[in-house]
């Protein structure tokens, strides 16, 4: 509903001015549109399919090795504080 009134407000105070003012604001609102659309692009992951072959190379390799805990940190105290 205040959307609307804002709206309205805009349509009232743009009925007064020039043609050249009125194309000025077109501009204005169509940047700030299309600012919109760049931020949430900004936040979109385009990767979907990828995503667990991603999940896979981040845990190649994770208990390789003699020294490495692989109990899921059940134990983790004693590897962070000893005995």
């Amino acid at each position: 509903m205040k959307s609307l009134k804002l709206q309205n407000e805009i349509m009232d105070n743009i009925k007064d001015l020039k043609e050249d003012n009125i194309r000025k604001v077109l501009d204005f609102v169509l940047s700030l549109k299309a600012r919109m659309k760049e931020k949430v692009s900004d936040y979109t992951f385009e990767g979907e399919n990828n995503a667990t072959e991603l999940l896979l190379e981040f845990g190649d390799g994770l208990f390789d090795g003699e020294d490495s805990p692989n109990d899921t940190a059940s134990k983790h105290d004693k590897y962070l504080y000893g005995i």
